[in-house]
């Protein structure tokens, strides 16, 4: 009597990184000093790979530059490499949030970060008739 093999399940296909392309608005804040601030970040990811360009507001020592950094699931990393900043953090569509270290340039300050996506919205306004 022939027996029947059994069939293995398909192994569930790993969950694509959110897409980060765009632009996105935050804060950051270092531990235990008072420098804090703002930051603007406008991203292109390709694959896992992202890069773009960051703004930062209220730092005696980092304007910004550009951004190197990749997303593996929902964990995101990038950095302003030439100045010895990075950033490590959880990324969603809509939202992104960690930590943060300078190189020696700003006295290796560490610190926190949070990020929403810039979402525009259209409104069409209509002249009303004579």
């Amino acid at each position: 009597m022939p027996t029947a093999t059994p069939t293995p399940s398909p192994s569930p296909s790993p969950t694509p990184p959110p897409d980060a392309s765009g632009s996105w608005v935050g804060k950051w804040t270092t531990d235990g000093q008072s420098p804090h601030g703002t930051f603007s970040l406008d991203i292109v990811q390709t694959g896992s790979t992202i890069a773009g360009t960051i703004s930062i507001s209220g730092s005696p020592c980092q304007s910004g530059g550009p951004v190197l950094g990749t997303i593996k699931g929902s964990t995101i990393s990038f950095g302003i490499a030439a100045q010895g900043v990075s950033w490590k953090g959880s990324i969603t569509s809509a939202k992104m949030s960690g930590n943060y270290a300078t190189g020696i340039r700003c006295g290796n300050a560490t610190g926190n970060w949070s990020a929403s996506r810039v979402t525009f919205v259209l409104v069409r306004v209509e002249e009303p008739a004579l």
